[in-house]
């Protein structure tokens, strides 16, 4: 009798482990990423990001989201982080924080340039993201009303907006329903934090 229980529990504990032995990677999703990058004349290991107007800058949950993208590859990092008194015309670091009035349900919007031939910004299009185009410099809009979002919101919507300036997609538009901060609201996966899938993402653009 005990052989025979230990037979049935033996055959219950394959039929539970089995289904965790053949799902997919959880982390396979690593195409989330624009064809584009930055230009060589911007140090992606020492990343400048300028905060407009100053109650962002002193929003804890904004500041940690700043530095959230750090420590993952050893090639992109922000090391300086500034705010401006300048407003909306602000424009001197490599990745300038707004606010900016936006509709619909959009909380945060990343706009990305180049520079023509005459050194002038030029805002790259959607259309033009897996181009050869290099990017000089990104200018990230968020709305009024995610300074009286929660914790987790002002968090997630400043973390999901600098990936995109790290050139980082919707995991979504490739298939993907991995749990991510860079997946959009309407995916239902979308997180509060900075996930494995992310890490991962960031270091097929850029490396380890």
């Amino acid at each position: 009798m005990k052989k025979i229980s230990k037979w049935i529990s033996c055959i219950l504990c394959c039929v539970f482990l089995m289904p965790n032995a053949i799902i997919p990677n959880a982390y396979a999703c690593t195409q989330a990423c624009f064809g584009i990058t930055w230009d060589n004349s911007v140090d992606l290991s020492d990343l400048s990001i300028q905060m407009c107007p100053s109650k962002y800058f002193t929003d804890s949950k904004i500041n940690s989201a700043m530095f959230g993208w750090n420590d993952i590859s050893s090639n992109i990092q922000v090391t300086q982080y500034t705010s401006s008194p300048n407003g909306l015309e602000s424009d001197d670091a490599d990745i300038n924080f707004h606010e900016e009035e936006l509709t619909g349900t959009l909380v945060g919007l990343t706009h990305l340039y180049r520079k023509n031939i005459f050194g002038k910004y030029i805002e790259i299009e959607d259309s033009e993201l897996d181009s050869n185009y290099k990017v000089s410099q990104a200018r990230i809009g968020l709305a009024p009303r995610l300074s009286s979002a929660s914790d987790r919101n002002r968090y997630r919507f400043a973390a999901h907006e600098l990936g995109h300036a790290l050139m980082m997609r919707h995991p979504i538009v490739v298939g993907c329903k991995e749990p991510a901060v860079m997946q959009t609201t309407s995916s239902h996966c979308a997180t509060g934090f900075i996930t494995n899938h992310d890490k991962e993402n960031l270091i097929a653009k850029w490396g380890e």
